[in-house]
């Protein structure tokens, strides 16, 4: 199958849904004169539509629909996971807010939708976060032996490269979801890394956790040119997220000490058995 058409059914539905949130749902919205919190659709339809469209691009590239979260190493990146799910959460959000204000206010006024200082510094974070991660792990510059790039595979159960102290797959390999909070190391490599695991639940949690407040942000709101910016995301919140950033990058950059075992067993002959006397 082609990549053309691979990816048209993700493009359709991303047209579709975007066409239901900028057309369809406000006009039904104003004109038919629903009730305001129905606007909940145009946000709804819109992150839809987002995913949609980020799913074409990935099978665009021939990647797959999760392409988006794939590293040059055939690997799932958490960091790009993270970046992305605020990306989509927040501009949807956005763009779905200066939809209803057009159709129900001024169009002039459309995007005067503010997003609050703790709002930006926690896609700030996000996006730095998944700037440095890559950065960082470029630094385990060390080669390792290919006893230890061997215990590695063994560990982790299938064929690993290694460009420095970091793990890869072959060319033509798939990546694996549990890339997500497994270590990036040959001295982890098969192992669960620890700061990846909070990582990815505080991420997680959070994003849902500002998705639903958007969510209640639309039903309780009139959008009749009054609403004009973002629900907050707490000051105590965007902390806990500086601090998984920080110690998850930390983690990273720390130095990961290579298991004794893989040099002395792994890709070494066995010594010629002793021959005893008769």
């Amino acid at each position: 199958m082609s990549k053309s058409s691979s990816s048209a059914p993700w493009l359709c539905a991303g047209l579709v849904l975007w066409l239901l949130a900028f057309v369809v749902a406000p006009w039904i919205m104003n004109v038919r004169g629903a009730y305001p919190g129905g606007y909940l659709i145009v946000y709804l339809a819109t992150l839809a539509g987002s995913i949609a469209l980020t799913g074409w691009l990935g099978e665009a590239v021939g990647g797959g629909a999760q392409a988006v979260l794939f590293t040059s190493r055939n690997t799932y990146s958490l960091a790009r996971l993270q970046m992305t799910l605020w990306t989509l959460v927040v501009l949807s959000a956005l763009i779905a807010a200066a939809v209803s204000r057009a159709w129900a206010g001024d169009m002039r006024i459309a995007l005067s939708v503010d997003m609050t200082p703790d709002l930006l510094t926690a896609m700030g974070i996000s996006y730095g976060s998944a700037a440095a991660a890559p950065a960082v792990l470029t630094l385990k510059s060390r080669g390792v032996s290919q006893g230890e790039l061997e215990a590695a595979a063994s560990r982790q159960g299938e064929s690993l490269t290694a460009s420095g102290q970091v793990i890869g797959r072959p060319e033509g390999a798939a990546p694996s979801l549990f890339d997500l909070v497994m270590g990036d190391e040959v001295a982890n490599a098969g192992t669960i890394d620890l700061a990846k695991v909070q990582q990815l639940v505080i991420t997680i949690l959070l994003v849902v956790f500002y998705a639903c407040q958007v969510g209640a942000w639309f039903i309780q709101e009139p959008f009749y040119g009054l609403v004009s910016k973002l629900p907050d995301l707490e000051e105590h919140l965007v902390l806990l997220m500086l601090v998984s950033h920080g110690g998850y990058l930390a983690a990273k950059a720390a130095s990961k000490p290579t298991p004794a075992a893989d040099d002395s067993k792994a890709g070494r002959p066995e010594p010629p058995a002793t021959r005893s006397a008769s």
